[in-house]
């Protein structure tokens, strides 16, 4: 079980602490994290960086210079120039165009006092062209027997530096460390700003190599001299130069803007605080010209940009995905890919981390590269063109063996990335309303939305019918009942006026019926009297929304059932629960099980939804099953109704009033047009078109009987003996006629028999069970699957009621089979924390997901998912973010899930699916086990899920006991076998006198039933089986063949409204005739005889149903079944 305690609540704050020991282990996870996010409709630039081009540098010490990049020699390419603080002199290499560089000069340091051994103070170097002439010079600090002077060395236009010349003189190493070159009195020509204490110095540079020294009001500024790249730069555009300064106190770390005035004078404008030490780079992330700042807190695993708005204000951006990642000793912004975008670029340890910016402050893509740094930290580092490519390339000194120049040459493809709008789903069938998901960076607030086609009258989308969920999604429903068949252009326009086309972006379709889906994923073992979360999957695989989905739940054993989300009735009003029966199946078999009947209004087309049930086990070692079934929709989805009649929604199916009709001719005659008309109005009042509500749908038919016959009792019981005895009226033996059964049956069809798409699931209560856990979907305890399902997995996870406290990072790993499951196909679905529940699977950028506690948790929680495709291994971070910081919250009691005293909410969970590989084997298994990390707790090993394929068909066969019998009903049986998932059902069909066979009973639980012939006719049987997991029995021929005798007496009209006839062949006379009901019981007739005919009268006061007649002749008897019905 996972227990946090304080002293472990801050992992990421040991993962930098890296050791031999751990080392491998750190990297995997860093890597992991930084992942992409798998999904097939993500497209996502190719490349990384070449192999390193090494250039060897011969030093006595660990290589501490700089590289700094200008082209010297005037040739069109980039060259180097290697200032090293242990040397006498610097070293030129001239590039060759292609990433090859060759040595080309030492450059020696002179000595000014003729005294001791010179040696450029402090590696720094600048270059810059000083004096005017177009060619690049170079400025550094030289320390001749601790006597310091700024030197500028002059480039003679060929990459050879023969002046020296003496800047500043005589200075102390305090004053003459070289900060920033730039033009601060706004002259135009380059100044050089020394960093010292207790004052700085600036030098104001005249265009011809001569420099004054000037004073400024930043002289006693204490300035940070590593904390921010080209800090000196005009941020507001006047103009003037402006200075960034970091600020990095002990009680206080942030930045101050001062703000340029005039020459030399700067004036302080804004202050910002952060609690950890930011490190920051100066860029126009967005294009607008103005600058921007991109922020990085170290080591607090953070990063984000500020968003000028030239008005002296700054808007923070949500923080990048994976952006502990920047918390890297050096960042730069750059372009990359060429798309004229900002990237940011990051090396940590021995990883380059490239990631590809969206023009908004967000990241579209990532590119990770893994520098050879053999040991320490990478030393100085450039990012310019060294191939003459036009794109932007890594050169960096490796300070020990083998040292030396490295140089990575950028091969990221340049192609352009397409717009950030994705769709889901991205056809429709002519239906009526679909629902469309739009999401991605390119989505803004208050967008319109239409879609157009040659010829064709344009879709407009009200705005009432489009829903944002984020600044960056909504969620679109769309009537396609008017749309012709073929593609069609998306049309969106923003705010601004301006207009996106995605040209053939949507496809009409014919239209595909829903054809719904569910499965039961959860646990196979509960802990007693405690509540076990399980979730009903439903697939809406077509391509309408599918409206009024009826389901049937069945819960056997001792238990309590709850729902978790809110149920209503169809007059809008909120139940506490649903209203049961307590019967096993639809059969109306006698049972301890709980059957719950309840609609979902509305589920999407393509969609996959969740819904989560909490049942307690309340036996200890009591296997209990839980059964599922969904039905055929009872709307369909077609606003041409409602725009006719003016009703609320959509029209219900004629075969639903149908069944409808059909059921009440069973019951109640005059009930049945009540019941069609108020069946109308709560399915009409029950199906809001933007949200997704279930509804009591056994409580709405008690209702709705109790309102069209009257004499019906108030109250639950109603519904639990209606049922059982509607199966029995339908199912059981000598009860109905098989012309009424087969009219209810093929009125109904699925509707009533909730077989047509059904799962079960078998669990077991136990005294004590660790909630954290992995579920999955299959059948039984062996967990059965046919091979063709997607498969389900849950992870929970739990911090326990005796935690000390708050869980603030939990890491779920979890690694696929890659030999048996198609990993491109997989899918983050849900995500839960305490009573909350997270939909994934619209989030298909590699963005993390933000959920807001507030106000019951002053967090936000950051969900990241990613996988490595290679290996399979899959990675979920949860992460506790202060709202206020965006950043690791600060607070050690503080965390998104707490000690689990008042469960669910110290529980949390992830649920993704996965599709199988191609042609498994029978009996193949399929295991799959997670480990649970709570802060920096040992992980925790989740129970091992296995499912084992079944693919073999069951088999049956009917009994053979006659070959003729006098009597026209039959009674079948017959046995099925199946040594895997086991026998489900059976469809049971026959022929009649030689014709084709068709069906006489389908998705039938029993081994037997009564069939009703006629006599004189022949008949076949055969029996269809169909195992728990969908494979069906092939069979084509009978198994059985009855013939029916000719009779000598016929009875007519049957059923009977208490009167029909008897006749008799002239040549049999008849002793008795009796009437009998099914317990024996002989009931009073009176009868009229003309010849051989005999008219039957039964008492009005006799009871409807089946009763058996008795006939007597001279040497035999006769008995025949009749149906009595008012």
């Amino acid at each position: 079980m996972g227990d946090v305690n304080i002293i472990h609540t801050r992992f990421y704050q040991n993962l930098l602490n890296f050791s031999p020991k751990n080392e491998l282990k750190m990297k995997k996870i860093f890597f992991a994290a930084l992942s992409l996010l798998l999904l097939p409709t993500i497209s996502f630039s190719q490349g990384s960086f070449s192999n390193p081009i090494y250039f060897p540098i011969q030093s006595q010490y660990p290589l501490g210079g700089t590289i700094k990049s200008a082209d010297f020699n005037n040739d069109g390419k980039n060259d180097l120039v290697y200032i090293d603080g242990t040397d006498s002199c610097f070293r030129i290499f001239l590039g060759q165009g292609n990433g090859q560089f060759n040595l080309y000069d030492s450059v020696s340091v002179i000595q000014n006092h003729g005294m001791g051994f010179s040696c450029i103070f402090n590696s720094l170097g600048f270059v810059e062209d000083f004096n005017g002439d177009g060619y690049k010079d170079i400025v550094l600090t030289v320390d001749s027997f601790l006597n310091y002077s700024i030197r500028l060395f002059l480039n003679d236009g060929n990459g050879k530096f023969p002046t020296q010349k003496i800047v500043v003189d005589s200075l102390n190493q305090y004053n003459s460390l070289i900060y920033r070159i730039f033009d601060i009195t706004n002259d135009g020509f380059s100044d050089i700003i020394c960093y010292s204490w207790p004052d700085n110095y600036f030098y104001s540079g005249d265009g011809t190599g001569n420099f004054t020294n000037v004073p400024t009001s930043l002289s006693q500024t204490n300035m940070d001299s590593y904390s921010i790249e080209n800090n000196f730069i005009d941020i507001n555009n006047d103009g003037k130069c402006d200075f960034i300064n970091c600020i990095q106190g002990t009680n206080n770390t942030g930045w101050e803007i001062y703000y340029g005035t005039g020459v030399n004078t700067f004036q302080l404008g804004k202050t910002f605080f952060t609690p950890y030490q930011a490190w920051l780079n100066i860029c126009d992330v967005n294009k607008d010209s103005l600058q921007d700042i991109y922020v990085r807190c170290l080591n607090h695993f953070t990063s984000y940009y500020l968003i000028n708005d030239n008005q002296g204000n700054f808007t923070q951006t949500t923080f990048l995905n994976d952006s502990f990642v920047f918390a890297g000793l050096y960042c730069v912004d750059e372009d990359f890919n060429e798309d004229a975008k900002n990237d940011i670029a990051c090396y940590y340890g021995d990883s380059l981390f490239v990631c590809l910016g969206d023009g908004f402050g967000q990241i579209n893509n990532k590119v990770s590269f893994k520098m050879p740094i053999y040991s320490g930290n990478v030393g100085s580092y450039l990012f310019e063109d060294m191939d003459n490519d036009n794109k932007t390339d890594l050169v960096y000194v490796n300070p020990n063996p083998p040292k030396g120049i490295y140089c990575l040459l950028n091969q990221i493809d340049t192609t352009p990335i397409a717009p950030s709008i994705n769709i889901s789903p991205i056809s429709s069938g002519s239906c009526g309303y679909t629902s469309i998901t739009f999401f991605g960076n390119d989505i803004e607030p208050k967008m319109h939305l239409k879609f157009t086609a040659a010829f064709q009258t344009d879709i407009e989308v009200p705005d009432s019918n489009i829903t944002y969920t984020s600044t960056h999604i909504f969620k679109a429903h769309v009537d396609f009942s008017t749309a012709t068949i073929g593609k069609y252009n998306i049309v969106l326009t923003d705010s601004n006026g301006i207009v996106t086309t995605i040209t053939d972006g949507f496809e009409v379709q014919a239209t595909v019926p829903p054809d719904l889906e569910i499965k039961i994923i959860g646990p196979s073992q509960t802990r007693i009297g405690l509540p076990t979360r399980y979730y009903l999957k439903i697939t809406n695989p077509s391509n309408c929304n599918a409206l009024a989905v009826p389901i049937v739940l069945f819960v056997s054993g001792n238990n309590k059932v709850a729902f978790v989300d809110s149920i209503y009735d169809f007059d809008g009003k909120n139940r506490d629960t649903m209203l049961y029966a307590e019967f096993d199946n639809y059969f109306a078999d006698e049972g301890k099980s709980k059957g719950y009947m309840y609609l979902i209004n509305q589920i999407y087309s393509k969609d996959i939804i969740y819904y989560p049930i909490d049942i307690t086990a309340l036996s200890p070692h009591e296997l209990f099953t839980i059964n599922v079934s969904i039905g055929t929709p009872f709307l369909n989805n077609d606003t041409s109704y409602h725009k006719k009649t003016r009703q609320p929604c959509c029209a219900v199916p004629d075969d639903v009033l149908n069944c409808v009709k059909a059921f009440f001719d069973l019951t109640v005659e005059n009930a049945k047009d009540c019941a069609t008309e108020y069946a109308k109005l709560i399915i009409f009042n029950g199906v809001p078109k933007d949200i997704r509500i279930q509804y009591d749908l056994g409580g709405s038919l008690e209702e709705t009987a109790r309102k069209c016959i009257p004499f019906l009792p108030t109250g639950g019981k109603w519904i639990n003996r209606g049922l059982k005895a509607v199966g029995k009226k339908l199912l059981e033996d000598d009860k109905i006629q098989p012309s009424e059964a087969e009219k209810v049956m093929n009125a109904c069809k699925c509707r009533i028999n909730p077989l047509c798409d059904n799962d079960s699931k078998v669990s077991e209560g136990l005294s004590a069970h660790d909630p954290n856990d992995k579920v999955g979907i299959g059948v039984g305890i062996a967990h059965w699957i046919n091979g063709s399902e997607i498969l389900s997995y849950g992870i929970h996870f739990e911090n326990v009621d005796t935690a000390s406290a708050s869980a603030q990072v939990v890491i779920l790993r979890d690694t696929l089979d890659i030999t048996k499951v198609d990993i491109i196909s997989f899918k983050p679905e849900l995500i839960t924390i305490g009573n909350h529940t997270i939909d994934f699977s619209t989030f298909k950028t590699n963005q993390p997901l933000l959920y807001d506690m507030r106000p019951a948790i002053n967090l936000i929680v950051k969900m990241e998912v990613s996988l490595d495709s290679i290996i399979g291994a899959l990675e979920v971070i949860y992460t506790s973010l202060d709202p206020t910081t965006m950043l690791l919250t600060t607070d050690p009691l503080l965390g998104f899930l707490p000690p689990n005293i008042n469960k669910p909410t110290g529980e949390g969970s992830f649920y993704y699916s996965v599709k199988l590989k191609a042609g498994l084997s029978n009996n193949t298994i399929v295991k799959n086990t997670a480990n649970i990390y709570f802060d920096f707790n040992p992980p925790i090993l989740t129970p091992t899920w296995i499912n084992t394929i079944d693919i073999l068909p069951p088999t049956s066969k009917m009994n053979s006991t006659i070959s003729n019998t006098n009597d026209t009903t039959i009674y079948l049986s017959w046995k099925g076998s199946d040594v895997q998932s086991g026998v489900q059902k059976y469809d049971i069909f026959y022929s009649e006198n030689g014709g084709a066979f068709i069906p006489y009973i389908t998705n039938f639980a029993n081994d037997s039933i009564l069939f009703y012939g006629k006599a004189g006719s022949g008949y076949s049987f055969y029996t269809i089986a169909v195992d728990n997991v969908g494979n069906r029995e092939i069979k084509s021929i009978g198994d059985v063949s009855i013939r029916i005798n000719e009779e000598d007496i016929q009875i007519f009209p049957n059923p009977s409204t208490g009167e029909f006839t008897v006749q008799i062949k002239n040549d049999v006379q008849v002793s008795k005739l009796a009437l009998f009901d099914m317990q024996g019981h002989k009931v009073p007739i009176a009868y009229k005889k003309n010849n051989n005919t005999y008219l039957v009268q039964v008492p009005t006061q006799q009871n409807v149903g089946t009763y058996v007649l008795k006939i007597v002749t001279a040497d035999k008897s006769f008995t025949g079944k009749i149906l009595i019905q008012k």
